[in-house]
């Protein structure tokens, strides 16, 4: 029996994979040896497709330990991708086919005398239910494989799950929605890694050349970019832009739905009260709104949003109605459109103060990591940032609670939308009036005696939060 050949393998991660800058064809290769070029030296790559060539510039290794949050459009691992053969823009019909290709092919029925190659089927069929649904596969393109797998994605916690269930959680969805701080914490968190390896290819390409100016003296410019660096730069552009469609897209929707759900809570008064003042309608409504409030304080910050959200309905049903009332050209909406400005100004400022206050506590931590401070004192300081830091974020998100609710009371009173354009006068008012009420009920929640002081009790901080200033 004749020898069998030996196939020298390669260790996982040796293989680089890249598109070309001509054609966009998917396409992997080998790097050079380092005996025949420095690994940080620029080399030409040839298209096995088209055949063109373009200089590589190869990017430094992105310190580890930093693990950050990948994109569809970057997904931070591409295993998966590459274990069917696929590139990460694959439709769900091209994963389909991949699957069943591979399945056919590593099938442990038809390679009996494989050992590998059950496992390579079943490593097969895990890429294909990953990648062939959308949730999964967004996942795995944030944050890679997860723990049963072999990756750490379940160690990684999805910014947007933190924010609402820290603010509010899900029976705030109705009254205030989603709060957007947290994708956009995550896409800070995309367009970071981006940046570095922006920052890490130009570091590698070497990004700027000696030019001599007018009075003979040198002076730096950069080089005219690759045509892959220039492929790079529009799509991040058009990204950008489709973020900030997509961010627009998004409120609007928040605030239609958010209307929606407001405009049949006050109809329980606007369509049954015979008028502005009707007292045992009010009384009723009132009742069973007190009810659902002493449920939502319990929530997560409960107290703290109700007082929020309660505040500006309060403010929108004082102004409205006293812009329509009998004062003529609305003069009686002035003090409470200059009350409301004042609020904004006053709650943009807090917030900014909050966030310089938190600078300054992880400047002190930076100085006694320096200083050698025992750890005892160290850890108050880490405590104290930790809590500044909640209180600094629960301001960020009642700033952003506080600019929805208004534009949500808007479209019920002001702003109306296409079907409601007909509504008379006397219907908005009796709205009003019962957004003001709301406004009383949510305004008055009081915190249990029991519950943990401050709205940072619930995370471990005695106290009520720190003062911004």
């Amino acid at each position: 029996m004749a020898a069998m050949p030996t196939v020298k393998t390669l260790k996982r991660g040796t293989v680089v994979h890249t598109a070309c800058v001509h054609c966009k064809a998917q396409l992997e290769y080998l790097p050079p040896p380092a005996s025949s070029s420095p690994p940080d030296e620029p080399f030409t790559l040839e298209c096995a497709q088209c055949g063109q060539t373009w200089i590589n510039r190869p990017q430094k290794p992105r310190p580890q330990g930093k693990r950050r949050i990948g994109s569809d459009e970057r997904p931070l691992e591409t295993e998966y991708y590459d274990l069917l053969g696929l590139p990460i823009t694959c439709t769900p019909e091209d994963v389909k086919k991949a699957y069943r290709r591979l399945a056919i092919k590593y099938h442990p029925d038809k390679n009996p005398d494989d050992p590998t190659a059950a496992d390579k089927f079943k490593e097969i069929a895990v890429a294909y239910t990953t990648l062939s649904d959308p949730q999964l596969r967004k996942k795995y393109n944030e944050y890679g494989r997860s723990r049963k797998d072999g990756g750490e994605a379940d160690e990684m916690v999805d910014p947007e799950a933190i924010f609402s269930t820290l603010f509010g959680g899900e029976r705030f969805q109705d009254i205030i929605g989603t709060i957007s701080l947290g994708s956009e914490m995550k896409s800070a968190m995309q367009a970071d890694e981006d940046d570095d390896d922006e920052t890490s290819a130009a570091a590698a390409g070497g990004s700027t050349v000696a030019t001599t100016d007018g009075k003979g003296g040198k002076a730096a410019a950069k080089a005219p970019l690759t045509p892959e660096q220039e492929a790079r730069k529009k799509a991040k552009e058009e990204q950008e832009a489709r973020a900030v469609a997509e961010k627009v897209k998004v409120r609007e929707q928040r605030v239609k739905h958010l209307a929606d759900k407001l405009r049949d809570k006050l109809a329980l008064y606007s369509e049954q009260a015979s008028g502005e003042e009707d007292a045992q309608i009010a009384e009723g409504v009132r009742t069973m709104w007190t009810i659902e409030a002493e449920e939502l304080k319990k929530e997560s910050y409960g107290v703290e949003l109700l007082h929020a959200v309660g505040l500006v309905y309060t403010m929108k049903s004082k102004h409205y109605l006293a812009s329509t009332g009998p004062i003529p050209f609305g003069v009686g909406g002035w003090f409470h459109a200059a009350k409301s400005t004042a609020h904004i100004f006053n709650a943009t400022v807090s917030t900014v103060r909050s966030a310089y206050a938190l600078k300054d506590v992880y400047e002190a931590i930076q100085k006694a990591e320096q200083s050698g401070l025992p750890e005892e004192e160290k850890r108050k300081l880490e405590d104290k940032a930790a809590q500044m830091g909640l209180h600094a974020l629960f301001k960020g998100a009642k700033l952003e609670v506080e600019s929805v609710v208004r534009e949500v009371c808007d479209r019920l009173l002001l702003t109306l939308a296409p079907e409601e354009a007909n509504v008379p006068l006397p219907t908005l008012r009796k709205r009003a009036v019962a957004l003001g009420i709301l406004g009383e009920v949510y305004c008055a929640v009081q915190k249990d005696p029991n519950a943990p002081e401050g709205p940072l009790g619930a995370f471990g901080f005695g106290g009520a939060p720190p003062p911004a200033a």
